[in-house]
């Protein structure tokens, strides 16, 4: 494996809804690498009510809390929301979204 005992800071990706896919395929490095960040444009208009809980299942079960999420075309530095429940309730638009991992 070529990430096999690498340390990995930060993920980056924009999968347009298929972000879900993308960290349960990176669920080990995710556990191997406990303050990771990712940032990722989260696509709430691409995804239904039960895709929304089902990612914010997976974040709460892989120590993933929200760090910043971010309303994508709000001219603001203010997040939007810190919790994982807003993304479960987003409205369908396209937001900036960083989660953090803790130990």
């Amino acid at each position: 494996n070529l990430l096999k005992n690498k340390k990995i800071d930060m993920i980056r990706m924009d999968v347009e809804g298929y972000e879900l896919n993308i960290l349960k395929g990176a669920r080990r490095i995710i556990k191997n690498n406990h303050q990771i960040k990712i940032f990722l444009e989260f696509h709430a208009d691409l995804l239904d009510m039960e895709e929304r809980k089902d990612f914010v299942k997976f974040c709460k079960k892989n120590n993933l809390k929200v760090k910043y999420f971010f309303l994508r075309f709000l001219n603001s530095d203010r997040p939007f929301s810190k919790r994982l429940g807003a993304i479960e309730n987003a409205v369908p638009l396209t937001y900036h979204l960083m989660l953090q991992g803790r130990k």
